[in-house]
């Protein structure tokens, strides 16, 4: 929520937004798009695609859905960018 640009000051998880919930489902109508409102917008700060609510702090450097720590090549190039000690 706080990502999409939404607030929560007394952080109780529910957005700072005053109105009407008329099919009590937890967004006012203003923020639900199945009462007329318009959703908060998902945001992705990184432009790979992904809500930033989906992913973690980690990085995946050459975006081929693999965390870099996983990676073998996490450049992209052909060359392995990791030592693996037996």
């Amino acid at each position: 929520m706080l990502e999409a640009g939404g607030t929560d000051a007394n952080f109780n998880g529910q957005a700072d937004i005053e109105g009407v919930d008329t099919d009590a489902d937890g967004l006012v109508n203003s923020v639900d798009p199945n009462n007329g409102g318009t959703s908060l917008p998902l945001t992705d700060s990184d432009n790979d695609g992904i809500p930033d609510y989906l992913e973690s702090n980690q990085t995946d450097t050459d975006q081929n859905l693999t965390l870099n720590h996983l990676d073998n090549n996490d450049n992209g190039d052909t060359l392995n960018t990791r030592v693996f000690n037996d």
